[in-house]
This record gives C-alpha cells, sequence and structure tokens, in this order.
C-alpha cells in the first residue's frame, strides 16, 4: 500500500518559488503599467484609476494568497489554480494584442508570467505532487 508522502517534495517547493516569481513579476508589470497610465493625458476619471489601483492590489493579493496555501499542501488551492490558469490563459491570449500596443514592457512581463505559472502547475500536478497534496491535512 502506497503511504501519502509526508515531507514537501522539491518540485512542490519549486513551483512555490516560481509562482513567488510570478507575483513579483505582477508587482512590477503593475507599477509599470500604473506609470504609463498615470502619463496618458488625463481624461480618465478618478475612480477608473481608483479601479484600477484597487483591482490590480486585490489581484496580487489573492495570487500571494493562493501561492501561501499551495505552499501549505492545500489541495484545493491547487487544484483551484489550475482551473484559474486555464482561463486566465484563454483570456491573455484574446488580450495579448492590447497588452502589448499598451506597453510592450507588460506584454514581455505577462509572458513570462504565464510561463511560471504553466511551470508551476506542471509541477504541483506532476510527479509525487499530487501525493504529498492528497496526503496533507486540509484539503
Amino acid at each position: 500500500m502506497n503511504t501519502p508522502a509526508t515531507t514537501k517534495p522539491a518540485r512542490v517547493g519549486l513551483a512555490v518559488n516560481l509562482l513567488y516569481a510570478g507575483i513579483a513579476l505582477s508587482v512590477i508589470a503593475f507599477i509599470v503599467g500604473f506609470a504609463k497610465a498615470s502619463s496618458a493625458p488625463q481624461d480618465s476619471s478618478s475612480a477608473i484609476i481608483a479601479g484600477v489601483i484597487g483591482g490590480g492590489i486585490l489581484s496580487i493579493a489573492i495570487a500571494l494568497w493562493f501561492t501561501i496555501m499551495i505552499a501549505r499542501g492545500k489541495n484545493w488551492a491547487r487544484v483551484i489554480f489550475l482551473v484559474l490558469l486555464v482561463i486566465g490563459v484563454v483570456l491573455d491570449l484574446t488580450q495579448l494584442g492590447y497588452l502589448f500596443s499598451f506597453n510592450p514592457i507588460n506584454g514581455v512581463l505577462n509572458i513570462i508570467e504565464t510561463l511560471l505559472q504553466v511551470a508551476a502547475a506542471w509541477l504541483l500536478f506532476t510527479g509525487e505532487s499530487p501525493a504529498w497534496f492528497t496526503g496533507s491535512s486540509g484539503q
């Protein structure tokens, strides 16, 4: 009978580090995008700008929370992360042209962040990772 792994596999640790790197890129992209938007003509209302800032901060906070839950072995967080990743990749593909036309730096950062997340998902769902998650408490 197979017993679930009790120590965190190295590939889970690597996946979590990739997710943290992606969050760091999100913060950089947010700052770069905000700087670009604030240098644009001032025809945007302050409510729109506040919404963008709030949405960016909320997105980063949610990504950080999910990464922490994944690092703690929460299987539900790993599964929801995968679902959100698939949805996000589909949405990113539809917005890639706009993102590059708005700010090429953000386009490149977005692609790198997505690749980090895809690599993390692969690490979280292959090898010894699934056994560790399904054997962890608090699924």
